[in-house]
């Protein structure tokens, strides 16, 4: 709670999304030598914590890979910042929610946060965050569109394939990369 009433708090936990300074962050909030999942547990279901220290965690989660970590922390910390009116937090984990969803392939759902992200009133006053949504959502467009593209490619090959193939595997994997291709976009 000391924290919170520190006039230079609010600088230093946004600070390392920005700076490349993430594990120096993190250093500072948790102590030298605490493991990621020491971190995640410490503020999961510490509201306080999460509010202070959340998105440098969740951008932790990230950096190394343990996106479903960091995406139920998000989830904690996006529901958090709305009751207590941490718009500019609110904004930040979107947006690195939204890489995580970009690197697991789910590119809909990426582009509604930095849809979000891009809606918050916290992009006027931080432009770098401005950029990371656009950028963000860009990435996201691109694989919908790469997803889309490849449908005419996927119909030559089944067209191709199944007419020379009676292998009933085939077939069946060709289906399912064809319906994979066919799943309609659906934008938030």
């Amino acid at each position: 709670s000391e924290l919170l009433n520190d006039r230079s708090f609010p600088q230093l936990t946004c600070s390392p999304v920005w700076s490349n300074d993430l594990s120096i962050m993190l250093d500072g909030l948790f102590g030298r030598k605490v493991t990621l999942g020491s971190m995640i547990d410490a503020i999961k279901n510490d509201p306080c914590s999460m509010l202070l220290g959340g998105a440098a965690v969740i951008e932790a989660c990230r950096w190394q890979g343990r996106w479903t970590d960091g995406l139920m922390l998000s989830e904690r910390a996006i529901e958090l910042a709305a009751k207590t009116e941490a718009h500019y937090l609110h904004a930040m984990v979107r947006s690195i929610r939204g890489d995580i969803l970009i690197g697991l392939g789910q590119a809909a759902e990426a582009e509604a946060e930095f849809d979000q992200v891009a809606k918050s009133s916290a992009i006027k006053r931080d432009y770098d965050l401005a950029a990371a949504a656009a950028w963000g959502s860009y990435k996201a467009r691109s694989m919908i569109s790469a997803k889309r593209l490849s449908l005419p490619e996927t119909l030559k090959r089944w067209r191709t394939q199944v007419r020379s193939s009676h292998d009933p595997l085939t077939a069946a994997a060709l289906l399912g990369a064809t319906l994979v291709a066919l799943r309609p976009h659906h934008p938030h």
